[in-house]
């Protein structure tokens, strides 16, 4: 199994690690801050939880993938609380969210958080953009080898939108991860050091966030929808990102 080798050198690691929904910004080498009108695009995705204490605001990352429709993680959506949703793509405000698809919720871990394979979510906006939305990836054969591994000609990158100093969604940030490898195994995308730790990984805000793809002489597509990470917590290393593929079926 790829999963076996790859991680090997880490199993004593992994005794001591422990897995995190990648609640904003993106970490370690290779960041690079851009601009979001550059890219219409991606999206930040405000939701307002209704709570005991009053309203709180959480923060996810998402992907235009028709005028009106945003595909992101379902975790940002918790059931069992009331909540309403804004989206901004490329800057431009979509306004409130107009209809949400989730998972079934028999396939829900507990009442807020989903099964890391099912962990999609599909949202309609009121209001509809005007710029070229991404492409979703529809098969796994035209990315990934028989055995799991991503083929070799395939380059790609994380986007996701950072936090500022005052907990609000910060700047578009996109990861070039290097010394990695992408397998898929159990129905999700893995990134796993060649060696070492994760020197770019995704972190809170980032959830819902594309993993984007492409051949050489290709666009590029969404393959992946940031889903977690794995870190050891001793010294908060990073051991793996997981991401949810994009063909995922609700």
């Amino acid at each position: 199994m790829i999963r076996n080798r790859v991680l090997l050198a880490l199993t004593w690691i992994l005794l001591g690690a422990k897995s995190g929904f990648a609640t904003p910004s993106l970490i370690g080498e290779g960041i690079v801050r851009v601009s979001e009108k550059d890219h219409p695009s991606l999206c930040r995705i405000s939701i307002f939880i209704e709570t005991e204490e009053g309203e709180i605001e959480a923060l996810c990352s998402g992907s235009l993938i028709s005028e009106n429709t945003i595909l992101t993680s379902a975790h940002c959506f918790q059931r069992n609380r009331q909540h309403s949703a804004t989206v901004t793509c490329g800057g431009n405000w979509l306004g409130r969210v107009k209809r949400y698809r989730l998972p079934v919720d028999s396939d829900w871990v507990d009442p807020e958080h989903p099964l890391a394979a099912h962990d999609v979510a599909v949202i309609e906006t009121r209001r509809r953009s005007k710029t070229t939305p991404l492409t979703q990836a529809r098969t796994p054969t035209d990315w990934f080898e028989e055995d799991g591994r991503l083929k070799n000609s395939v380059n790609c990158r994380i986007a996701g939108f950072g936090m500022n100093e005052y907990g609000k969604s910060g700047p578009l940030l996109f990861g070039y991860p290097s010394d990695v490898e992408y397998y898929l195994e159990d129905g999700l995308i893995h990134m796993v050091p060649v060696s070492g730790w994760l020197k770019t990984s995704a972190n809170p805000g980032d959830s819902g966030g594309p993993l984007l793809c492409h051949h050489p002489g290709s666009p590029e597509e969404i393959i992946g929808i940031t889903q977690s990470y794995r870190y050891f917590e001793k010294k908060n290393q990073r051991l793996e990102n997981l991401f949810v593929p994009a063909w995922t079926r609700l």
